[in-house]
């Protein structure tokens, strides 16, 4: 998860890409897996794919590859750029992606947004998991429906800033924070 906000909020679940030092060693880090077992569950629900073949493939795996070090990048630092999935997505589905954009020199953070517009998402919280929310029988406004989840967004978007800004002040004025390995990233 992210650092919480300056006033206090829980941060967002996201995936943190940056532009790696190969040649700097390995960072420190949890391994993960390259998807949920949660999100494999939904995934094979609402696409209708057998679910037994699904997590056969994909669950328990591991990344391909494994945490380098930040690249440092001098003084003026890393842009930073805010990935948001669309409709029915996951911030796992768009990995590659975001490798790829951190690979041409940027820090990408994949966000997990909480409004019920992704395929599925765990709230900050309390851990409640938050599933895609189609639109009830017989609405007919799509855009009607779906604007209270892009209010939503904009919020989450004002707390991802707010504590994007809470990291790098702590990096920079030596304090860890509570998310110490996005503000070492941001840092460099």
């Amino acid at each position: 998860r992210l650092p919480e906000s300056d006033d206090g909020r829980p941060g967002l679940f996201a995936q943190v890409h940056y532009p790696a030092d190969v040649a700097g060693g390995m960072m420190s880090a949890e391994r993960c897996t390259w998807f949920r077992a949660e999100v494999l569950e939904k995934i094979a629900e609402l696409y209708g794919l057998p679910r037994r073949l699904v997590l056969a493939l994909l669950n328990g795996r591991p990344p391909l590859d494994v945490a380098y070090a930040p690249m440092r990048h001098g003084d003026a630092g890393w842009p930073v750029l805010v990935f948001t999935s669309g409709l029915y997505g996951t911030c796992e589905m768009y990995t590659q992606f975001c490798r790829d954009l951190a690979a041409a020199g940027a820090i990408v953070i994949a966000l997990e947004h909480e409004d019920g517009s992704g395929l599925f998402a765990t709230e900050a919280g309390s851990g409640r998991q938050i599933h895609y929310m189609d639109p009830p029988p017989g609405v007919t406004d799509g855009v009607a429906f779906r604007r209270p989840f892009l209010h939503i967004r904009a919020h989450e978007l004002r707390v991802v800033a707010s504590a994007l800004a809470a990291a790098t002040r702590g990096r920079a004025e030596g304090k860890g924070a509570v998310g110490d390995a996005v503000s070492r990233v941001l840092a460099e």
